[in-house]
This record gives structure tokens, sequence and C-alpha cells, in this order.
């Protein structure tokens, strides 16, 4: 079973894209099983990072996923 922060992490990502919320969602965990990720890409997130998330890794996901006008 997963840890329960990572249950609400799915389900607001999951409920944000039924509410056709289009925003970048970049998820960020502690789990490192592909699995995880998998779950996460399938709830409607852009991206899974996993901790500990440095700067250069957040500045590339956010420069991947998010435009910037």
């Amino acid at each position: 079973s997963q840890p329960y922060a990572c249950q609400l992490g799915l389900q607001a990502t999951s409920q944000l894209r039924i509410m056709g919320v289009r925003v970048p969602i970049l998820g960020v965990t502690g789990n490192v099983l592909e699995e995880d990720k998998v779950r996460f890409v399938a709830a409607g997130a852009n991206a899974v990072l996993t901790k500990p998330v440095t700067r250069a890794r957040l500045e590339e996901a956010l420069s991947l996923h998010c435009r910037v006008h």
C-alpha cells in the first residue's frame, strides 16, 4: 500500500485533470520505484521528481513543462 501523502497527491492530480485544469503538475516523491512514477503520470502529472530535489533538476523540469509568456 502507498503512503497516505502519496495517495493524496495522486487523488489531487487526478481530480485537477478531471476538472479540466491544464497547468503543469510536477509530482515530488520519496519513492524511487518506476511504478510509482508511472502512477503519477497516469493520474495526470507532467513529470515526477524524486527527493532530494536539486535546484538544477527542478529548473530543468520547470523549463520542460512550463511556458513563460
